[in-house]
């Protein structure tokens, strides 16, 4: 060592005071000239060794900040014609100095890589990685020379790299990929900057390389510095500007979607409001490419389009990706109308075996398997999940979410105009969550949900009914709704009569009462089947929108209105006192008296008399005029005059009782007046096939089986208390 460094140089480099430290650097950078001058290179490498071995390895602080100095002057000696065959040498004892303990070696570790770079310049980048790793360090360092050290190697590497046309981009990319999730504010802001730099650059072009790096990009947004949020957001800016400008080919949106899509749920606004924007600058340019993300994009958005007036400008950017993905789905993406799909087991049982006979057929035939990128399955389970969507919470928080489950049922109605077989083929799996929704307090997304399932019961890929133009998804529905009231008594006293009369709006009334008489028919829970019937009476009765239907009931002028108020009988016959009812609308008086006189071998309990009690309020309402007003001529309606103090023998003494009496005692004083006789109800041509005596047996026969049903079920109570 005392060959090349004489023993002064040797002292000063290791003296604490920094100006002796210079003074030996200087001793060293005129000694390294000589030999440059001399071509004396071997003697060069070896001064090098010394500096980094006997110095910038040694325990004493201040021999490590002299053997930096020394490793500067060298580089200094060497000049930019030299430099570049010792940088190997030079540059990885300074970097190892980034490490140090004591921040004021670290200072000169920047200090000494600041002058061997400022002479290397380009030469330099071969060791960019380890440098850009060293100052994501320092840049953040506890100590402020340190910081500031970096700082300014920092600056002068970003205009190495600026002027460089031989920068690696490849090599540097998974250097921002693993520093751009720091969670430190300096750090952060270096990353930020470089990318920053590097996009400026006019030939390179960072934004073929933006999904290794937007999901770091993008969770920067939400730092709790508003100047590094802001760099941040700067900086997506200038990317989604280029994006825009640039060919649809050089933009990687598959590979960028799904980080787009987590963003697009975040909580912070600046963040969700970023991905949204870019969400929707990504279905603008790629278009269908973009359908195989379908159900992602939408589980981020539906959450948002129930947002209030504090997130406006989220929700309004959500409605436009919305509308916008909507557009990406046509026709052209569902299944040929021949297509043979695994899916069709989720069909009715007789529709499913209607196309198994119909595969028979076509034996030797080649299954189609469907190649859409449209993965309709997944898409459909994100709309039943935000179908929903706090459905169940209290009636404030529910209409908060209003927007989202409106939306979800709305895709239905978008995806069924535009996919109808594919669609059709699996609206078993969407039942369960329809028949929930009609439990909301929303009232609007009821009827959308009631607007949905008259989709479906209509559709016209596969209707099984010429005449009445239903599915086989109408009777099912219908099953599940009756069913979903025997389980759920409280929406059946509730929403049951908006629910049933918003069906008869969207469907044919006349099928709906039908489908419901046949299938209450046959319910073996009687006591549920008169409770159901005589909520079907009353909105019958009731409701405007089922004026034509009463209307039908009430003149009985073709075949189609009496099977009507046949199949009604032989339900309604779960009730007594709604059988009543149904008579005297369709007046069908004679029987009316027949029913109230086997009253008498009924039991006659307090509910009973309640419900005689409301058919007395009905007969005073208007619905009822015409009834009232045959009541002038008691001699054409004797049997209706006759039911009537028939109900009046019925009720005990009340309000009911005083009403009805009262409209009775009027008639006396109206027969003197001896009115002309007019055509009476009973001369209206009545079908062969419908008999009057078959109708009282089968009347008998229902209030036989509940009175049975009635005496099972207070045996089996008396059972389990006798037991408990």
């Amino acid at each position: 060592m005392t060959e090349l460094l004489t023993p002064p140089v040797i002292k000063g480099l290791s003296d604490r005071l920094s100006e002796k430290r210079k003074s030996a650097a200087l001793d060293i950078e005129r000694l390294v000239r000589e030999k440059v001058e001399k071509n004396e290179f071997g003697d060069i490498k070896e001064v090098i060794i010394i500096l980094q071995k006997e110095f910038t390895l040694s325990t004493n602080p201040n021999s490590r900040k002299g053997g930096l100095m020394g490793l500067a002057a060298t580089a200094i000696a060497l000049g930019k014609a030299c430099i570049g065959m010792h940088l190997p040498e030079l540059v990885p004892p300074i970097l190892a100095c980034f490490q140090d303990q004591d921040p004021r070696v670290r200072y000169s570790a920047c200090e000494s890589l600041y002058n061997t770079v400022k002479i290397s310049r380009s030469s330099s980048l071969v060791f960019f990685n380890p440098t850009f790793d060293g100052l994501s360090r320092l840049i953040a360092d506890n100590d402020s020379n340190v910081r500031y050290g970096a700082e300014m190697l920092d600056k002068l590497v970003k205009d190495i790299v600026t002027e460089s046309p031989h920068f690696d981009l490849d090599l540097f990319i998974p250097l921002i990929r693993t520093h751009i999730y720091s969670l430190n504010h300096y750090v952060r802001q270096f990353v930020v900057s470089w990318v920053m730099l590097l996009d400026q650059i006019p030939d390179i072009h960072m934004y073929v390389h933006l999904p290794e790096f937007l999901d770091g990009l993008i969770t920067i947004l939400g730092d709790a510095n508003k100047e590094i949020s802001k760099m941040a957001e700067a900086c997506l800016g200038e990317f989604l500007k280029e994006i825009k400008a640039e060919t649809i080919k050089d933009v990687r949106f598959q590979d960028m979607t799904n980080v787009i899509v987590i963003h697009a749920r975040d909580e912070r606004q600046i963040i969700q409001l970023t991905a949204l924007e870019w969400m929707k600058t990504f279905l603008e340019m790629a278009g269908p490419p973009m359908l195989p993300f379908t159900a992602n994009i939408l589980s981020a958005i539906l959450p948002c389009l129930s947002y209030e007036a504090d997130k406006r400008a989220v929700k309004n950017v959500a409605m436009e990706v919305n509308q916008l993905l909507k557009l990406l789905i046509t026709p052209d993406n569902d299944i040929a109308p021949d297509s043979e799909i695994s899916l069709k087991s989720t069909l009715p049982k007789k529709e499913r075996a209607e196309d198994n006979n119909a595969q028979e057929k076509k034996d030797g035939e080649d299954t189609i398997v469907d190649t859409s990128p449209l993965n309709l399955v997944s898409v459909l389970e994100v709309l039943m999940k935000h179908m929903e969507h706090k459905s169940q919470a209290v009636r404030t928080e529910a209409l908060q979410a209003q927007g989202t489950r409106m939306e979800a049922l709305h895709w239905l109605l978008w995806l069924h105009q535009q996919l109808p077989r594919r669609t059709y083929l699996l609206v078993n799996q969407l039942f369960p969550s329809l028949m929930n929704l009609l439990s909301d307090n929303s009232d609007k997304v009821v009827t959308l949900d009631l607007t949905v399932v008259k989709m479906f019961s209509t559709s016209q890929v596969h209707v099984i009914d010429d005449n009445s133009k239903l599915t086989p998804y109408f009777r099912q529905f219908l099953m599940q709704l009756l069913n979903l009231f025997h389980t759920n008594r409280r929406l059946l006293e509730t929403r049951g009569s908006f629910i049933i009369r918003q069906l008869c709006v969207l469907l044919d009334a006349h099928q709906v009462y039908i489908t419901m008489a046949g299938i209450l028919l046959e319910e073996e829970n009687f006591e549920f089947a008169s409770l159901m019937v005589q909520a079907l009476n009353m909105i019958l009765f009731t409701a405007k929108e089922l004026l034509d239907l009463r209307l039908e009931l009430r003149d009985l002028a073709t075949t189609e209105s009496w099977e009507l108020f046949s199949s009604l009988y032989h339900c309604w016959c779960h009730n007594p006192v709604a059988t009543v009812a149904l008579c005297l609308l369709s007046q069908n008086y004679d029987h009316a008296s027949q029913l109230i006189d086997y009253f008498g071998n009924i039991e006659i309990t307090s509910g009973f008399l309640q419900e005689v009690d409301k058919l007395v309020q009905l007969l005073e309402s208007p619905i009822f005029t015409f009834l009232r007003l045959q009541l002038l001529d008691p001699h054409s309606h004797s049997q209706l005059v006759r039911s009537l103090y028939g109900l009046l023998m019925l009720l005990p003494q009340s309000s009911a009782f005083s009403t009805l009496q009262h409209r009775l005692s009027c008639i006396p004083t109206l027969l003197a007046t001896q009115p002309s006789r007019s055509l009476t109800v009973a001369e209206r041509p009545i079908p062969p096939t419908l008999k009057f005596d078959s109708l009282l047996q089968h009347f008998q026969l229902m209030q036989t089986k509940h009175y049975k049903a009635n005496k099972k079920h207070v045996a089996e109570l008396l059972t389990n208390v006798c037991n408990s």
